[in-house]
Order: C-alpha cells, then sequence, then structure tokens
C-alpha cells in the first residue's frame, strides 16, 4: 500500500477542517482517537492549572483522571448518566470555580446523550475560559461548529458518524489553544501524546507513523462524505434516523434511557432494557447491542451511525427490538 501523497495529505487535513468547521489547520493523530484524547490532557494539565471537568457518562470521568495525573487541579461537576448539562448549572460553576479551562464530552456513545453544545460554548467564552471539547462521537452525527462556537481544542474520530475505521483520528486547536500547550513546562515530549510536536512535525511533512491503511480509508470516507452532500447532509441523515428509531421504539412500548428526548443523540439511541427473558438474554445483533460497562443489563443501543446509517440497517434494529419484548 503506497502512503499518502503530499496533496492526498493536504485533502485529508483540508477535509477534517471542513467536518470541523474550521479555518484553522487540524493535527492528523496517527492513532486511534483515544490516543489524541489522551495526548491533549497530558498536554494541558500542570500543577497550579485549573479545570472544571462536566461528568454525565464514562469519558468524561477518564478525562479528569488523566489531568489529576499531570498535577492539575480538577473540579467534577457531575450529573446522572441520563442526562446532559443545563448550560445555565455550567455557567453557574464556571463563576464559583473560575477555573482556566472547561472540559467536557459532548456526545457520550454509552449513554446516548447529547450536551447543549453550543450553549456551554457561550458561557465558556463569554468568561474567557478555555474549552476542550471531546467531539469523536458528535462530529456526523450532531451539528459542530468550531471557530463559530468559539471552541478551542476539539478531539474527533473517524469510526463513529464520520463513515470510517479506526486508526486515525483529528484534532482541531485554535491559536490561543496551541499557546496554553506551548506555555506547559510539564507537557510530554518526544512521545507520542506531545500534540504540540505533532503540529511541528506535521508542517515539515507527513507523519512518519501514519497508519497508510487508515489513512486512506480515512480519505475514502470524507470523500463519500463530500460526493453525499457533505457534513451537513450527513448530520441530517442521522436526525432522521435517530428520529424515526425512537418514534417506532416508543411505539413498540420501549423506553429511552434519556430521561429527555430533547438529550438524545443522533448518533444513536438508548433504550432501558425491557423486563423479559429475551431481553435478559440478549448479547447483540446487527446493530442493537447490549449496555457497555456499568451500563450492561440496563439499557440497549441502537447504533444507527457512519456505514449503519440506513435504512435497511434500521429495519433490521426495529425488527430486533420487536422480538425482544
Amino acid at each position: 500500500m503506497i502512503p499518502l501523497l503530499r496533496s492526498e495529505f493536504d485533502e485529508l487535513a483540508a477535509a477534517a477542517a471542513r467536518a470541523l468547521a474550521t479555518e484553522t489547520t487540524p493535527v492528523v493523530v496517527p492513532g486511534e482517537a483515544i490516543l489524541g484524547i489522551e495526548a491533549v490532557a497530558r498536554c494541558c494539565a500542570a500543577p497550579g492549572r485549573r479545570f472544571l471537568n462536566l461528568a454525565n457518562g464514562p469519558y468524561g470521568a477518564f478525562f479528569g483522571q488523566w489531568l489529576r495525573e499531570g498535577g492539575a487541579e480538577v473540579r467534577d461537576l457531575e450529573i446522572p448518566w441520563n442526562d446532559v448539562f443545563d448550560a445555565q448549572a455550567v455557567a453557574d460553576a464556571l463563576d464559583e470555580t473560575r477555573p482556566d479551562a472547561l472540559c467536557y464530552v459532548y456526545t457520550e456513545a454509552v449513554t446516548g446523550g447529547a450536551n447543549p453544545a453550543r450553549a456551554i460554548q457561550a458561557a465558556a467564552r463569554a468568561r474567557g475560559v478555555i474549552t476542550i471539547v471531546d467531539a469523536v462521537s458528535s462530529v456526523g452525527a450532531d451539528p459542530f461548529r468550531m471557530d463559530e462556537w468559539g471552541v478551542d481544542i476539539v478531539s474527533i474520530g473517524m469510526q463513529k458518524a464520520l463513515l470510517g475505521s479506526n486508526g486515525v483520528s483529528f484534532l482541531g486547536v485554535s491559536e490561543r489553544g496551541l499557546r496554553w500547550m506551548r506555555d506547559n513546562r510539564r507537557a510530554p515530549e518526544h512521545s507520542a501524546l506531545s500534540v504540540t510536536e505533532l503540529y511541528d512535525a506535521e508542517r515539515a511533512g507527513i507523519p512518519a507513523h501514519l497508519p497508510v491503511l487508515e489513512a486512506r480509508d480515512a480519505l475514502r470516507a470524507f470523500r463519500e462524505i463530500e460526493e453525499t452532500g457533505g457534513v451537513d447532509a450527513l448530520v441530517a441523515r442521522h436526525r432522521a434516523l435517530a428520529e424515526r428509531v425512537r418514534r417506532e421504539a416508543k411505539a413498540l412500548g420501549f423506553t429511552l434511557y434519556q430521561a429527555r428526548e430533547a438529550a438524545c443523540t443522533a448518533l444513536n439511541t438508548t433504550l432501558e432494557l425491557p423486563e423479559s427473558p429475551a431481553a435478559a438474554a440478549f448479547s447483540g445483533e446487527g446493530i442493537v447491542r447490549p449496555g457497555d460497562g456499568a451500563l450492561f443489563g440496563r439499557l440497549l443501543r441502537v447504533n444507527h451511525y457512519g456505514v449503519s446509517a440506513t435504512d435497511e440497517a434500521v429495519n433490521a434494529a426495529l425488527k430486533t427490538l420487536a422480538r425482544l419484548l
């Protein structure tokens, strides 16, 4: 397999910028999205830096842990996993804690909830706070506008809504966010977790460790997105399918896991596990999967995202749900 040509690499970075709706150039991370997320935490955390970390799912909790390991002072704002944050509550917490940075997961794929990112960003921007967003499960399914919303640092991956696979991910970093990382003397050096060095390396050429198969798959996925109307059209497709699944699942007798339907992501649909022998023994079929981790035995996930964002996949999923009642 031939490595990416410089023109193909530039096309890949430009496509990621369009997906993020940013005029900045994203950095390509030669690894699965969790690598980019941890790299951000390690490059931002340092003694004396204060973070407000929103946690309404497992990935928010992971990020706070990495920040603490870097010596940062972290205040976790936690709510139940079947709910999302209220922007005014976040604003009040920002006023109370006066952090340097606000961190949150936009969409928790495990729980099916999407935080009100645009409103949260407005609260942070009004207070001059650096914002760090995990949007791996969001971009392509839920609306996202990096520059317009004032996001400083954002991580995305191809394996959820963006029609791709694991192995290559991207970081969007504003000029302010990059300066903040460079000012951190505790940031990793000569490491796969060094975001600033990755930026410097990419200015000189294609990253040496960029996996060829995954990079070409990411390029294929972005080309497919462009050929079918762009990211906005992809978001609309996910939204239409999500609305259908919620409507028809409720008609069958299921209850949404998220306490408020307005809090549901378009990425997937989470449903409370019904009390039936078939549901109790269910181990997964097609895009219908049991809950992950602490939510195993408590919910079902209908993963109508990415290459499974099709009427055919949803039709099969609804038949599966009907058999579980």
